[in-house]
C-alpha cells in the first residue's frame, strides 16, 4: 500500500501504519513494529472520545476536555523499519530505485551478509524516505557522477550504460523504469 494511501487511511479512520517493504529478511521486523505502533495509538486514544464531525473531519476530544484536537497524519510516531540498524560505514554495495522498496532491500542485504549498502534514489519528494547514507540523485549527469566510485551496482538494467566499466552490474528491472523489455529473459 502506498504511502498517501496510509496517511489517508491514517487521517480518517485512526490505522496506524510503519514504512517498509516485507520481504524475508524484514517481516517480522515490520510486523512487530506495527503492532507496537497500533498498542501505541490505541494507548493514546484510550482517554478520548469521538464528539461529531466538522466539515467531514473527524474530531476527538480528550475526557474531561473540553478542546477539540484534530487528529493529525503526523501525530503518532511513524517507524521507518527499513531505516533502522543500517551500517554507517562505506558502502560496498550501491542500489538504485525508490527508497522504501530498495531501502528495504538494502537493510536485508546488510543484515544477512553484513555489506554495507547505500540507496540512490531518482525520485523527487522522497528526501523523508532516504537514510543518512543514501541520497536523492536526480537526472543522469548526475548519477552517473555519484555512481563513478561504485563497485557493486544493483538496478534497472537501463542504467547500465552509465556505470563504471569496473562495477560488478546485477540486473533488478522495474517495471516503472524499464516498463515491459526484461519481461521473460531470465
Amino acid at each position: 500500500m502506498g504511502l498517501r494511501a496510509a496517511k489517508v487511511l491514517q487521517e480518517k479512520f485512526g490505522t496506524p501504519y510503519v514504512i517498509g517493504t516485507p520481504n524475508e529478511w524484514l517481516a517480522e521486523t515490520i510486523s512487530e513494529a506495527l503492532e507496537e505502533a497500533a498498542e501505541q495509538q490505541t494507548e493514546q486514544l484510550s482517554d478520548m472520545k469521538f464528539t461529531g464531525t466538522a466539515s467531514g473531519t473527524q474530531v476527538i476530544q480528550k475526557c474531561g476536555s473540553t478542546e477539540n484536537t484534530k487528529l493529525e497524519s503526523g501525530k503518532f510516531d511513524r517507524k521507518m523499519v527499513y531505516l533502522q540498524n543500517r551500517m554507517q560505514k562505506e558502502a560496498e554495495i550501491t542500489l538504485i530505485g525508490e527508497p522504501v522498496t530498495m531501502g528495504s532491500l538494502a537493510a536485508g542485504i546488510e543484515k544477512k551478509y553484513g555489506h554495507s549498502v547505500r540507496v540512490f534514489c531518482p525520485l523527487k519528494e522522497c528526501e523523508n524516505l532516504v537514510g543518512e547514507k543514501d541520497a536523492i540523485v536526480l537526472g543522469e549527469e548526475a548519477m552517473e557522477e555519484a555512481l563513478r566510485d561504485a563497485k557493486i551496482i544493483v538496478a534497472d538494467p537501463l542504467y547500465k550504460p552509465i556505470c563504471p566499466a569496473k562495477c560488478t552490474f546485477y540486473e533488478l528491472p522495474h517495471v516503472a523504469f524499464s516498463g515491459r523489455l526484461w519481461f521473460g529473459t531470465d
